[in-house]
């Protein structure tokens, strides 16, 4: 038996595995002292409220991020547009020459950079 094994065993030595295990999880949970209604609903709409002021602080943060963005980049255009141009139209020749991996590498990079906003949605916090 490897070590693998041997952690496995110790870890689920105390797991319940015999008949009935359904029942008992069902009799331990109508065991326990249910919340009051009233409390439950006060519960759930502190939850609510709590909700809608984090979304709403995100979405401030969100903003002053999107404005703080443009605004650099309207200043990078105006004080440094002719250079900007050049660096980005010498980055697209050498992509060219390079052969299409660094032109997809780019293309994925600049997908996953749009796409950044919607995936931290999906993940966790």
């Amino acid at each position: 038996m490897n070590d693998l094994d041997a952690r496995m065993r110790r870890l689920f030595a105390d797991a319940d595995t015999l008949p009935g295990f359904e029942a008992r999880v069902l009799a331990r949970a109508a065991a326990l002292e249910a919340l009051p209604a009233a409390g439950r609903l006060a519960d759930a709409e502190r939850r609510l409220e709590l909700g809608r002021r984090r979304l709403r602080r995100e979405a401030w943060v969100n903003g002053a991020i999107v404005a703080g963005t443009g605004a650099a980049g309207v200043a990078v255009v105006l004080r440094h547009g002719a250079s900007v141009t050049n660096w980005v139209l010498e980055f697209a020749a050498t992509a060219a020459d390079s052969g299409p991996s660094l032109s997809i590498g780019f293309a994925l990079a600049v997908v996953a950079a749009g796409a950044w906003p919607l995936l931290r949605g999906f993940l966790p916090r």
